[in-house]
């Protein structure tokens, strides 16, 4: 009975990812279609997106509605509601911070095997982390400090 109040949750982050995955298989082999479809976006435009800024509030009365049921406020369907809109909002979350670890290891210029394996590493063992960093990405901004540095030497003529 457990599993089917967060069936919800399950299927939607089910789908998401399934959407995801199949989007960037298709731009990732955009060299097969390109030349009959133009189409404006690319790959780095699926995994660098930023989620709006008003996405912050249904987290919030996800976290407030779980937080009133642990002191018995409110009723155990509040309860699921509440489970299932967080654990929707994880997925998204994790997107973003997938995308800020992307930018991290673009900016360490890190390719190849070590480059996979830190990413299915990351994905299967430490996505909680990524959650986070996708969350704190609404305010920080980690990108802005994986541009490439300028050099402070004097110009020649």
């Amino acid at each position: 009975l457990e599993v089917l109040k967060y069936s919800f949750s399950a299927v939607f982050i089910t789908v998401f990812v399934g959407l995801w995955m199949c989007f960037f298989l298709v731009l990732r082999n955009s060299i097969v279609w390109r030349e009959q479809t133009p189409y404006p976006y690319d790959v780095r435009d699926l995994v660098h997106f930023k989620l709006p800024d008003f996405i912050i509030w249904p987290l919030i009365s996800g976290l407030a509605i779980l937080v009133a049921a642990e002191y018995e406020v409110m009723s155990g369907t509040l309860t699921v509601i509440g489970g299932n809109l967080l654990y929707c909002l994880a997925a998204l979350f994790f997107f973003q911070g997938f995308g800020v670890q992307l930018s991290f290891l673009d900016y360490l210029r890190v390719h190849g095997f070590i480059r996979s394996f830190l990413v299915i590493l990351s994905v299967f063992m430490g996505w909680r982390v990524l959650v986070i960093v996708g969350l704190l990405e609404q305010w920080i901004h980690f990108r802005r400090f994986f541009k490439p540095k300028k050099s402070y030497l004097p110009r020649t003529k």
